[in-house]
């Protein structure tokens, strides 16, 4: 060999090492540029090394048993493509439809209460698709779905109290899972309620508490409206009665927590160090987006006051949308697996009724970024107005996925494609609580016998 062709093989080992460290959009564009720089850029060693690091930060859901280094070059595109895009299936353009790969389904105990399939059983499956946590009977279960079997319990520490809500986050590189949990202690006379934040060995199937914090009294036995975690901060909405709604804010590492007053109708999820909110505007008849960094928030009551109103603490950044005030609205985001320290926030407005006057339904996707040492940005993508079309709503849009995907009733809509209608998802006997994965599109749901889990083309 000459010395050319020596120094040639050389410098690909280099491009190919930093290909390997690149993201996936530098490596596409690079892939654009020569058939050597594409055949390069889109070798399985790059891809196999883009898969594993999207794979260890939580962005990749695996069938259980499939390993990567097991997929061929395209394969492991097709998995970038999903995170993304969503199934191939789900596509407007797929010649068969919605598509069903693969299903597996664990036979569990399934609590069969009046009613309860349908409110009571709630499966997720955690980042990375090997676990799933399944709330049923008022206890938290883990369960390895490759064994189908059970590998940890919940056990708190009330002799009389039930699970009604929980927030998972895999970290580690899905070795472990921090999971917040909400709980209702039935004992009277004073029927309490409790936050408790656990760290899960998946490893080992034993968990230590990190966190427990008595939260508010209430008359009502399912005060606890939601639950999310993100990196060191909880949050959980709180409703009691004719009691105003609040938001039970802790900070993981301090033991510090704040409740925060919030107004009548609002939107709410989180960011990395940043809490994000939608809500009719203060000022004039339109909706605005408003963040806060959680420590601003959590600092709130240095004065020994654990109850805030959010309006009172100086947020890091305003939006008006010009979306007129409309009846129903909900944000969500997601972390995005294309640019480090940038998120991807959907918005989705609607009307009760069409309207000439442009309210009908209103789609809006945005860039966020956040970095640790500056100040956070906001930038449009897309912006899409219907005012002909009433937009099913669902009860929450928590469970929307990266790209825009969204289950109401036995349908999924599209809000990338914001077509009118959706397309049909085949669940048989399933209860209210369908996960759709946010990066994969797995659907995961309970039956009155089993726990399913649907992987899609």
């Amino acid at each position: 060999m000459g010395s050319s062709a020596r120094d040639l093989v050389l410098v690909d080992d280099v491009l190919l090492r930093i290909l390997s460290l690149s993201d996936i959009p530098s490596v596409v564009l690079v892939g654009q540029t020569s058939r050597h720089f594409h055949n390069l850029a889109f070798s399985k060693q790059v891809w196999l090394a883009l898969l594993s690091d999207l794979h260890a930060r939580n962005f990749v859901d695996l069938i259980p048993g499939q390993r990567l280094h097991d997929l061929s070059t395209n394969e492991l595109v097709d998995l970038a493509k999903r995170i993304v895009l969503g199934p191939r299936s789900w596509s407007s353009s797929h010649p068969s439809g919605s598509t069903l790969a693969q299903q597996i389904a664990v036979k569990a105990n399934v609590y069969g209460g009046p009613g309860s399939l349908y409110w009571e059983n709630c499966a997720h499956l955690l980042s990375g698709g090997q676990f799933c946590l399944f709330l049923k009977s008022k206890s938290l279960e883990c369960w390895d779905l490759a064994q189908s079997k059970v590998v940890w319990i919940y056990q708190g520490n009330w002799p009389e109290s039930w699970v009604t809500r929980f927030a998972i986050e895999v970290v580690e590189g899905g070795q472990k899972v921090i999971i917040l949990v909400a709980v209702r202690v039935l004992a009277q006379p004073e029927r309490e309620n409790f936050v408790e934040v656990l760290n899960l060995d998946l490893s080992t199937g034993t968990s230590k508490t990190i966190l427990s914090w008595r939260g508010p009294d209430s008359e009502n036995d399912n005060s606890f409206s939601y639950c999310k975690i993100c990196g060191d901060f909880g949050l959980l909405g709180f409703i009691d009665l004719d009691l105003p709604s609040q938001v039970i804010l802790l900070q993981i590492s301090t033991e510090s927590c704040v409740i925060l007053d919030m107004p009548k109708k609002y939107s709410i999820d989180l960011l990395p160090a940043h809490l994000i909110l939608m809500r009719p505007s203060l000022l004039s008849d339109s909706l605005e987006i408003v963040i806060w960094m959680m420590q601003a928030l959590v600092n709130s009551n240095s004065q020994g006051e654990i109850f805030t109103r959010i309006e009172d603490v100086a947020p890091a950044a305003v939006l008006t949308l010009p979306d007129p005030q409309s009846n129903a609205f909900y944000l969500s985001s997601h972390l995005s697996p294309l640019c480090e320290d940038s998120s991807i926030l959907w918005i989705l407005t609607s009307s009760l009724q069409p309207s000439s006057r442009g309210e009908g339904l209103a789609i809006h996707k945005w860039h966020i970024s956040h970095p640790k040492s500056k100040p956070l940005t906001l930038h449009p993508i897309s912006s899409k107005s219907f005012p002909d079309i009433v937009y099913p709503m669902p009860t929450g849009l928590r469970n929307v996925s990266f790209a825009g995907y969204m289950k109401y009733h036995d349908f999924i809509f599209s809000l990338a494609a914001c077509h009118r209608d959706g397309f049909r998802v085949d669940l048989p006997h399933h209860g209210d609580n369908i996960q759709i994965s946010p990066y994969s599109g797995t659907l995961v749901y309970s039956t009155r016998e089993k726990i399913v889990v649907n992987y899609y083309e």
